[in-house]
């Protein structure tokens, strides 16, 4: 018999095995591929040449993902709040507060009081996917459904909205930062 309070476990796909941080890993960062190495210069983090130095304790696989994931947030939640401002002005809308979550089942979310959640794992998305994912949520401030209204107020600025939410669907596990995928 099994327990109420237990979780079953996650089956993972053929090719899809859980990602362990560590000197070297692979990290999608903006639509690019990332590689963490240790800190060359004094400074805790930094990012160059398409590498992530850290300043970590190299045999703690989790301290290593939790400067990474500190890392993404603070460079997502810079590029979310620019692309909300501009969407937001040019939809003439006002908005609450802007949180970035380690969400598992969504992209963004809008509240009845304004407030937009991102999740986390944009950070390893293209400009155009954010874009999309910005005024989806921008476009909920206006329409709190998915009615045809609210499709066509989101395409005044993302025309090809369509392609972006089937890449989604389609290549969003692509994502996930606590797997890696081989074919």
């Amino acid at each position: 018999m099994k327990g109420k309070g237990k979780r079953k476990r996650r089956q993972l796909r053929p090719g899809v095995f859980p990602k362990i941080y560590g000197l070297g890993t692979p990290v999608l960062f903006f639509d690019d591929i990332y590689t963490v190495v240790p800190a060359t210069s004094k400074s805790h983090v930094q990012i160059q040449d398409k590498t992530i130095c850290l300043k970590v304790d190299w045999h703690d696989s989790e301290a290593v993902k939790q400067e990474v994931l500190k890392l993404l947030r603070l460079a997502l939640t810079a590029k979310i709040h620019e692309r909300v401002m501009v969407y937001s002005n040019y939809y003439n809308v006002s908005y609450g507060t802007i949180r970035i979550k380690n969400i598992r089942s969504r992209w963004g979310s809008c509240s009845s009081l304004g407030n937009l959640n991102f999740n986390l794992q944009l950070a390893g998305a293209s400009d155009t996917i954010i874009d999309y994912i910005v005024v989806h949520e921008i476009c909920h401030l206006l329409h709190l459904n998915h009615s045809p209204e609210f499709w066509k107020t989101v395409e005044k600025t993302i025309p090809d909205w369509r392609i972006h939410r089937k890449w989604l669907r389609e290549n969003g596990h692509l994502l996930n930062l606590d797997y890696q995928f081989h074919k």
